[in-house]
């Protein structure tokens, strides 16, 4: 039970933190913007908490309140300066509502409990993520990490998650992965809900969250399940940028960049930096489009750069990517091709043929009904196809035994679920009554 608290105590501590921030966004509803709250805090706290590290300041509970107090004094003097804070309110549920929102809170708490009464024991979670967490509470620094490439290999956000638990004096943090689970559906439910209607907006909530892969994702500790949250939702805000919301973008960025903070080696936050750019295009606006680029890149750079520096010392480094466009990755992407070929098959398209038949139904419905929201997230989900095939290709001429990781590339892919659910809910919608339609 003392745990259980302490799983508590974490997660209001970064609700309390992500709360401010979320007051320069106007017309959501409260449950959206709790989630949103806990996810920037966790987001925001966990970078900052790594920045003040970097200016001198060990990993100590001190610092962690310290990044907080920051934190909460930033959010507060742009919630000054940019009020919006409106709240959307909800419809009163029917009898079919209720049954959903039942079924929803049931889900959720299974999670719940299976997440934080089992014990860290997948490999990465317990090898990796873990381990980096107790090294950071026993030592208040990273000596224990930066002597090997692998323990480099992703970025802190997870770990310093599950260290900012022990700090507060929790035994096991994998709770919080569950929490993080439903603070993605909230805002989930606040998006669609804005788009469309209440039981419009349950079903997208309730397809996700009996998405199997989602769902197991939401009880172990791995770093998939927070890569897919940050980046969809950084995807949702950058397609409601538009009109009197193009400050969506602002929150785009602000996520997209943060899951490069959980992720740093996919390049789908590229495809989200198109979809800002187009947004800003079509809106006319300049400013808040190339902040919100520079916001994200900014994020990145920031443990990028960090990792280059720590890196290049190392006697184990990675494989140099100068080569990545010349002759002789092309040769050896065209020798490879049978392989590709069978990989993709296999790890790609076969494992989400399902998503890959609705994303196609989706983008035929969206033209055929002039739906812009649905027509953009059809482009994010072809294009990071588009990108996962390139990337094999090259990724196949540097290492021998790529062939032998499919069921990275399917974890990896783990995003398109919930993309393509949201979008699919969202094509539906003119079939249905009651629409919001913030976005037409």
């Amino acid at each position: 039970m003392n745990n259980l608290f302490i799983i508590l105590l974490t997660s209001g501590f970064f609700t309390w933190i992500g709360w401010p921030f979320t007051k320069l966004l106007n017309k959501i509803t409260l449950v959206e913007r709790l989630g949103l709250s806990f996810l920037l805090g966790i987001g925001l706290g966990t970078y900052g908490w790594f920045i003040l590290y970097r200016l001198g300041l060990p990993f100590t509970l001190s610092s962690l309140l310290l990044t907080g107090l920051l934190l909460l004094f930033l959010g507060n003097v742009l919630g000054r300066f940019y009020p919006r804070s409106i709240h959307l309110t909800i419809s009163s549920p029917r009898p079919l509502d209720k049954l959903l929102i039942i079924l929803i809170g049931l889900g959720l708490l299974s999670a719940f409990v299976i997440g934080s009464y089992n014990a860290i024991t997948a490999w990465d979670s317990m090898a990796l993520y873990d381990f980096r967490a107790h090294a950071i509470l026993l030592n208040h620094d990273l000596r224990d990490i930066v002597d090997s490439s692998y323990y480099l290999s992703y970025p802190l956000l997870v770990s310093l998650l599950h260290a900012s638990v022990y700090f507060f004096g929790g035994t096991n943090p994998q709770g919080l992965h569950s929490l993080m689970f439903a603070a993605f559906l909230a805002v989930v439910f606040g998006r669609v809900y804005s788009w469309t209607n209440l039981r419009l907006a349950l079903l997208a909530v309730f397809l996700n969250l009996f998405s199997y892969e989602l769902l197991m994702h939401s009880t172990i500790a791995y770093a998939n399940l927070p890569y897919t949250i940050y980046l969809v939702l950084g995807f949702i805000f950058a397609v409601s940028g538009s009109g009197k919301f193009t400050h969506h973008l602002l929150f785009a960025g602000l996520l997209i960049g943060l899951s490069t903070w959980v992720r740093s080696t996919e390049i789908f936050w590229l495809i989200g930096i198109l979809v800002i750019a187009y947004q800003g295009l079509v809106n006319r606006k300049i400013f808040l489009p190339l902040l919100s680029i520079l916001l994200l890149l900014s994020l990145r750079y920031g443990w990028s750069g960090y990792y280059t520096k720590l890196i290049s010392v190392l006697p184990e480094q990675p494989q140099t990517y100068g080569r990545l466009l010349s002759l002789e990755t092309f040769t050896a992407i065209y020798h490879n091709l049978p392989k590709i070929y069978e990989y993709i098959m296999r790890y790609v398209i076969s494992p989400f043929l399902g998503i890959w038949t609705l994303a196609v139904g989706m983008g035929i419905q969206s033209f055929r009904l002039k739906l812009r929201p649905v027509r953009i997230l059809t482009f994010i989900i072809f294009a990071s196809l588009a990108a996962t095939i390139a990337g094999i290709s090259v990724y196949s001429t540097f290492f021998a035994t790529w062939y032998q990781i499919g069921d990275s590339a399917r974890r990896m892919l783990m995003f398109l679920i919930p993309l393509t659910l949201i979008g699919a809910v969202l094509a539906l919608s003119r079939f249905s009554e009651g629409n919001h339609d913030q976005t037409r």
